[in-house]
């Protein structure tokens, strides 16, 4: 990948992470935890960041609270 492609990805990753937040906060779950799923696809170490901080919180106000557990 050239320099200005991986330069647009890391824009279009950090927009996606915006967006993310954005659903959890304003009370969509559900759109948030899509969205992580396209992030992390291709991902085998998301379970140790961000994202897996990211899918906890959501699942924590879907009321799934063992799946929160597991990522939190």
């Amino acid at each position: 990948m050239d320099k200005a492609a991986a330069k647009r990805l890391s824009r279009i990753t950090t927009k996606m992470n915006s967006v993310i937040v954005f659903l959890r906060v304003n009370n969509h779950p559900a759109e948030a935890i899509s969205c992580l799923d396209v992030l992390t696809e291709d991902d085998s170490t998301f379970e140790s960041g961000e994202y897996a901080y990211e899918y906890g919180l959501c699942y924590e106000k879907l009321g799934e609270v063992q799946k929160a557990k597991a990522y939190l």
